[in-house]
């Protein structure tokens, strides 16, 4: 399979918290992450 993403990924786990007025908080574990985003 080609690699086609454009920045790195980093493996890290840290806590993260996502709040939306729907569905209230969600919270969740960073999986990786590089300069174009993170996978939580």
């Amino acid at each position: 399979m080609i690699e086609r993403r454009m920045y790195e990924r980093t493996s890290t786990s840290f806590r993260v918290e996502m709040s939306h007025p729907s569905f209230g908080t969600i919270v969740g574990f960073a999986k990786d992450i590089s300069d174009g985003g993170a996978q939580v």
